[in-house]
């Protein structure tokens, strides 16, 4: 479940997913007339960010203890993309955010420690 090769088959899916939906829900929002029309291409754009961003965490990850926080990251994405995609549920901005900013301090928590380590 958490092995470093699934959590980056799954990282890949759901990035080819969330740029599929991106592009499908910026098509059909482009002559829009609110600007409320153009959350829900936000939100995808934030689960693509996320998505790439759990990529690069599960590529350059080393540390066995923050692996398994990383994993629930990115099941949270596979399942919001899920429930983006099929029941086009758009749960909004909010869980994109917390996860894309997450999975950035993430990474540079990988970066400093890979400086850390670097240094000895």
């Amino acid at each position: 479940m958490f092995k470093p090769a699934t959590l980056r088959v799954i990282s890949y899916i759901t990035l080819v997913i969330s740029l599929l939906g991106f592009g499908y829900s910026l098509y059909t929002a482009l002559p829009a007339n609110n600007w409320q029309d153009y959350i829900t291409p936000l939100s995808w754009l934030l689960m693509v960010v996320a998505s790439y961003q759990a990529i690069k965490a599960v590529k350059r990850h080393q540390y066995a203890d923050n692996f398994k926080i990383i994993g629930w990251y990115i099941y949270v994405i596979l399942l919001l993309v899920v429930l983006f995609a099929v029941i086009n549920l758009s749960v909004g901005l909010i869980p994109g955010i917390f996860l894309a900013f997450g999975l950035v301090n993430k990474n540079r928590d990988i970066d400093d420690n890979m400086k850390v380590d670097k240094e000895r």
